[in-house]
C-alpha cells in the first residue's frame, strides 16, 4: 500500500504542478487566480512530490518518509472538506486521498 499512496501522489501531483505553474487555464478555476497564496500552495505541493519521490528513490526510508508525510497530508486534505465544501473539485480529490493514505497508515501500523 505505501507505494501505491507516493504513486498516487506523483502522479496527481506532477499534472497539477504542470497546470499551476504554466497558468493552464482550467486551473483558475479549482485553484483561484494566479496570486501569493496559489505559488505558495505549489510549494506545498512540490514538498509533497519531491518527498514522495524520496521515498521512491530511497525505498529503505520510504516508511520513515511515509510515517511523517501521509499524516499531514491526511490532517490538510481533511481540512479542505469544511473549508472549500464537498462539491468542490479539490476538495472531493482530496477526500480520496486522505482516504488511500489513512490505509496506507493502518497497514503501516497493523
Amino acid at each position: 500500500m505505501i507505494w501505491v499512496s507516493f504513486l498516487v501522489n506523483i502522479a496527481v501531483l506532477v499534472p497539477v504542478l504542470v497546470g499551476l505553474v504554466r497558468g493552464i487555464k482550467g486551473m483558475d478555476g479549482a485553484f483561484g487566480p494566479d496570486t501569493p497564496s496559489r505559488r505558495i500552495l505549489a510549494c506545498v505541493y512540490a514538498t509533497i512530490l519531491l518527498a514522495s519521490l524520496a521515498a521512491l528513490v530511497f525505498p529503505d526510508k520510504a516508511a520513515e518518509i511515509a510515517h511523517t508525510l501521509f499524516p499531514l497530508q491526511i490532517l490538510y486534505k481533511i481540512l479542505t472538506l469544511p473549508a472549500l465544501g464537498l462539491r468542490h473539485p479539490v476538495a472531493r480529490a482530496n477526500a480520496a486521498i486522505a482516504v488511500l493514505h489513512t490505509v496506507t497508515m493502518v497497514t503501516l501500523y497493523t
